[in-house]
């Protein structure tokens, strides 16, 4: 798991061009989009499990696995998915816990407040793209536009209205795409029946990983 959990951490955890905040930008809706299920994303050793399924009304829980057996579980995150449109959603996430070595290590938790990821229909192949951070040139044009804090740390959204954030992040979002490479992942749904293997099914979750 160690490919993936290098892109995830810089770009969710510390990643200099990613987006954060300490208050949340969209209030908690019910969301109708079936996203629970269980996801591949492609890894060095075979496609990673990523277990996706709802906490709430309004929120879910994700869980990624290392493709080899015994599966370790090597993230953790709890989140809100808010539409931008045309198949495109933010995921608000609350809560993110990780550990290194391969899933055996002890559980580290994120910074507080929250942090931001895109979701994107998938251009051109897979069911989506999975967006973290921006090159730090394209992230000082972006957070400039918006008029939003780009320090150390990335771009420190704060006080814009939910119209303007939403237009924040389609912006953010088609720079992640155009820039390609590590800053979007693809991410293919599993039809098949095993998505739903034994070890799956009582993951640790964030809020657990807290307290351990």
């Amino acid at each position: 798991m160690r490919g993936i959990a290098v892109v995830l951490l810089a770009g969710a955890l510390a990643g200099c061009a990613s987006v954060s905040s300490h208050d949340p930008v969209f209030a908690p809706a019910p969301e109708k989009s079936a996203f629970a299920g269980v996801y591949g994303i492609p890894g060095e050793k075979g496609a990673i499990s990523l277990l996706v399924r709802r906490r709430d009304a309004s929120s879910y829980e994700a869980f990624l696995f290392d493709p080899e057996e015994p599966h370790e579980e090597g993230m953790a995150a709890e989140f809100s998915v808010v539409p931008l449109g045309v198949g495109d959603y933010a995921l608000q996430v609350s809560c993110i816990a990780s550990r290194k070595d391969d899933g055996k290590g002890p559980w580290e938790m994120g910074p507080p407040g929250f942090l931001y990821w895109t979701l994107a229909m998938a251009r051109p192949h897979g069911d989506y793209w999975l967006g973290f951070n921006l090159t730090d040139a394209a992230a000082a044009a972006l957070s400039a536009k918006y008029k939003q804090t780009h320090g150390e740390h990335g771009i420190e959204l704060a006080g814009l209205p939910p119209d303007r954030a939403r237009a924040f992040f389609s912006d953010w979002l088609g720079m992640q795409i155009a820039e390609g490479g590590d800053r979007v992942l693809p991410v293919m749904k599993k039809l098949d029946a095993s998505s739903d293997d034994a070890q799956f099914k009582n993951p640790t979750t964030c809020r657990q990983a807290m307290h351990q």
